[in-house]
């Protein structure tokens, strides 16, 4: 059995997904997110939708993420 480890954190319109690796994210989750939104009627912002690596970091909801090696 394949655990995907994956979290979705969301507030209101906004929402980050995460994954173990970039893979999981463009072949499995974007797609699902895709169609998930398509038969209601939205579409994701080509705009604001980025997959990065952690260590690349992001920001959301005035919060910058982003692993640190101490």
């Amino acid at each position: 059995m394949i655990y995907l480890h994956i979290e979705v954190v969301r507030y209101a319109e906004d929402f980050i997904v995460t994954a173990r690796s970039k893979s999981i994210i463009e072949k499995l989750i974007k797609p699902a997110i895709i169609n998930f939104l398509a038969e209601r009627g939205l579409s994701l912002s080509t705009e604001k939708t980025r997959v990065v690596n952690i260590d690349e970091g992001f920001n959301f909801l005035g919060y910058t993420f982003k692993r640190r090696n101490n």
